[in-house]
């Protein structure tokens, strides 16, 4: 059994003409790798960049690992 993790997620949205644009989103995961893609998914129609990613604790009751839900990988 696992238990999700709150990420602190910072990417950069890369405009065509060059422009950049910085965010941070918070996102739960099991594992950095799961909030990488969550991040992915939810911005799935523009070209990011993963600038940094910090984990910022616990959160909930423990799972059973789902390789069928995004994020639970």
């Amino acid at each position: 059994m696992k238990r999700r993790q709150i990420f602190q997620v910072q990417y950069s949205i890369n405009y065509s003409n060059g422009a950049k644009w910085i965010t941070i989103k918070d996102v739960y995961a099991l594992s950095e790798y799961g909030a990488i893609e969550m991040i992915k998914w939810l911005k799935s129609s523009y070209d990011i960049s993963i600038i940094s990613i910090n984990s910022l604790g616990y959160v909930g009751n423990p799972i059973y690992e789902d390789k069928n839900t995004l994020g639970d990988f």
